[in-house]
């Protein structure tokens, strides 16, 4: 009895931490069906390209922290400047994204969508870490 007790208790915890930038954007929002499928298919526009993008601005990023170290002057200047470009293209991506969400939000989930943003441009983390695009 015990043991189900605290099996009860850390699932209700688990769910209630689950209502932040985490949960997921058709409920936190109040999408409709029909503007669920369409977020489904903008998300899924970006998302294979967007990955792709961030796996190669990681592994030049640490190419770049291995030059550093190495005092390789003429590789960090190379490096600097792909990583740069890199960052950029990812934040475009992602403002586009952004930009064409709100576009099938109404005014109330605009309002709550831009919530969003801002509570995940306060994430840290691997996939979420937003300090990229600054």
């Amino acid at each position: 009895m015990r043991l189900w007790s605290i099996f009860v208790l850390l699932l209700a915890l688990m769910h209630a931490s689950y209502g932040h930038a985490d949960a997921p954007l058709p409920g936190r929002l109040g999408l409709d069906s029909e503007q669920s499928r369409e977020l489904a298919g903008i998300e899924a526009s970006y998302r294979k390209e967007f990955a792709a993008l961030r796996q190669a601005y990681n592994r030049e990023s640490r190419a770049l922290r291995r030059a550093r170290l190495a005092n390789d002057s003429a590789e960090v200047a190379r490096l600097t400047i792909v990583t740069d470009g890199q960052r950029e293209q990812l934040a475009g991506m992602r403002q586009a994204q952004d930009l064409r969400i709100a576009a099938l939000l109404r005014p109330d989930q605009q309002a709550r969508f831009a919530a969003y943003v801002q509570e995940r441009q306060q994430m840290v983390g691997s996939s979420r870490d937003e300090r990229l695009f600054e």
